[in-house]
């Protein structure tokens, strides 16, 4: 399980198995698939490069410890105890892959509930 950080430092949620998980650690809000992050019903969120996420125009948005080549990283808080996760659902079909980005060097100005209603 690895903790997800926003451009302050703040742990916003999880990520663990191809799963994102809310911070209470009891919903999968999001999936991964071939770097790209996924909504339940296959709606794209954004896109994972080098331990970033990044938003649909190419801001990163979220973190994990060892991110590279993107913005520059804060210090991130110590993270609380990871979560006990229930078993998640089956992942959805996603849809084709889109057109990507262009990355920038900068953060994106979503919340991590913005992002997930994007």
């Amino acid at each position: 399980m690895h903790a997800l950080f926003n451009s302050r430092g703040k742990t916003i949620g999880w990520y663990s198995n191809f799963c994102f998980y809310s911070l209470n650690g009891r919903e999968v809000v999001a999936w991964l698939h071939d770097d790209m992050v996924f909504a339940s019903g296959s709606r794209l969120l954004g896109i994972v490069r080098s331990d970033f996420i990044y938003d649909l125009h190419g801001y990163a948005f979220a973190f994990v410890h060892g991110a590279s080549n993107g913005p520059v990283t804060p210090l991130p808080e110590v993270p609380p105890i990871a979560p006990v996760t229930t078993i998640p659902p089956v992942k959805p079909v996603p849809p084709v892959k889109p057109v990507l980005p262009v990355f920038h060097l900068s953060w994106s100005a979503l919340s991590w509930e913005e992002f997930l209603r994007q």
